[in-house]
């Protein structure tokens, strides 16, 4: 009887141990789980360099871009959708894909994922030269945690719910207006080849640069640039930004002045190796502070801040060099023979070439070592040379048989002679003829008589040679 009633305690101190056994593994099993809930995990690990497709489905649509390892730039290849993508944008998706790491497990093998904002989530496809688009890295977004320091996170194949930090959460719900590239011509002031501008329905402008980047006037024709002035504002249309993005529409464009726009330009030019377009209207202020574009080629309306395109501002004499003659290089004329007939007391013939440093006024030679005299005559030399024209007259008929109130006629090295006459106006204002063919200009007397012009430096001369 004794041993029954040990072989009884045994076996019932056995049952205990073995109770006892389950309830401490099934501790260390929780205790292990709830130590893997509140670890971060890594959810991708690649090098970003290798990105060659970005997929993103929103409640936007679904778009894709595609990088181009020949021009090196991102393509959209969103089906009917053709928005220049945002290269910080896509760029910022693959930095925080690439290396993406948990904050912590929310649940495992999760029942109800749609509490999470699953049942709709932000679908994010990544494609490297390490997989193909068939078997790309994706990621799945849900909501923002409610205290908006995370957002839930999914991986393809697994019912596992992560959250994820919040920047990362907010790059990857990029909205489509954050995929867009903010710039209106998206490339450098040295890589932009035309420029024209259209206002109030009449093109006041066109110039295109050669092979040789050299621009040429083709609208006013026969005007030379004013590069610097043509520089400066190319350099500000290519840091024009969208301030913002307000619908993509071709219908409805009166409520922001677009169906009629005041103003339109075009340029043209390339991106590395990509040539590139664009064409932007301009419509009515918005504000203060911003002003309603549109971009055709996407039916984007828009805004930009008026202090980006105060170079619409510019009058187009702004931006054509200001000289009566367009070849005004000193080292190539051989002689000028001015005749201000009845308006001043002027009628000299220079003759000289300054690389051989010889000089003549009518028939008196001056002498290079005569530095004061030289200066005097170079000063008037080039006053002749560098005459401005006062303002654009386009659109006037001058008679072409009318008797010339002054004439001046110039000589080049080359063998080219260029005669300019001036046909008056009126009163102080004169028509200025090309070789016979109306320049399109009129000059104004004070152009010769300005500080530093002709009448001046011509006394000048003449007082130095006494």
């Amino acid at each position: 009887m004794k041993q029954l009633r040990w072989i009884a305690v045994l076996a019932a101190a056995a049952i205990l141990l073995g109770v006892i056994f389950i309830i401490v593994d099934q501790n260390t099993k929780k205790k292990e789980e709830q130590k893997k809930l509140g670890e971060a995990k890594t959810l991708f690990s690649f090098e970003g360099g290798n990105t060659r497709r970005i997929d993103l489905e929103n409640e936007e649509g679904h778009f894709i871009f595609d990088w181009d390892n020949d021009e090196l730039l991102w393509r959209n290849s969103t089906e009917n959708d053709p928005f220049d993508p945002n290269p910080y944008t896509l760029n910022a998706i693959i930095n925080y894909f690439s290396t993406l790491k948990s904050l912590r497990t929310i649940e495992f093998d999760c029942k109800n994922t749609s509490v999470y904002g699953f049942d709709h989530p932000i679908t994010l496809k990544i494609t490297t030269t390490e997989n193909d688009n068939d078997h790309p890295y994706v990621l799945y977004v849900g909501d923002a945690t409610p205290t908006y320091d995370a957002y839930y996170a999914m991986l393809d194949g697994s019912d596992d719910v992560y959250t994820i930090d919040y920047n990362s959460g907010t790059v990857f719900c990029s909205a489509k207006n954050m995929l867009k590239n903010r710039y209106i011509f998206f490339t450098t002031v040295s890589q932009v080849s035309y420029y024209k501008i259209e206002r109030e329905g009449a093109v006041t402008m066109e110039m295109e640069r050669d092979s040789d980047y050299l621009w040429t006037v083709r609208q006013p024709a026969d005007f030379q640039p004013n590069e610097e002035t043509l520089t400066d504002l190319l350099d500000s249309a290519t840091r024009v930004q969208v301030a913002s993005f307000v619908e993509e529409t071709s219908d409805g464009l009166d409520k922001y002045g677009l169906d009629h726009p005041h103003t339109k330009i075009w340029l043209r030019g390339v991106n590395r190796e990509e040539k590139i377009s664009t064409e932007v209207w301009f419509g009515d202020n918005m504000n203060e502070t911003e002003m309603y574009a549109y971009l055709p080629d996407t039916k984007q309306v828009c805004t930009v801040a008026l202090a980006d395109v105060t170079f619409l501002n510019l009058a187009e004499t702004d931006l054509l060099a200001p000289f009566c003659l367009h070849d005004i290089d000193f080292s190539g004329f051989r002689s000028i023979e001015a005749d201000m007939g009845d308006v001043y007391d002027l009628h000299e013939t220079l003759t000289f070439d300054s690389t051989e440093q010889t000089y003549r006024i009518g028939d008196t030679e001056i002498n290079k070592a005569e530095r004061e005299k030289v200066t005097a005559f170079t000063n008037f030399a080039r006053s002749l040379i560098n005459l401005h024209y006062t303002d654009l007259a386009l659109d006037e008929k001058p008679d072409p048989e009318a008797e010339p109130a002054m004439r001046i006629t110039y000589s080049y090295a080359d063998g080219r002679r260029v005669e300019l006459t001036f046909i008056e106006k009126e009163k102080n204002l004169y028509y200025l003829m090309r070789d016979g063919k109306y320049a399109g200009v009129t000059v104004r007397l004070n152009e010769f008589s300005a500080t530093g012009s002709v009448i001046e430096s011509h006394t000048a001369l003449k007082n130095a040679l006494q």
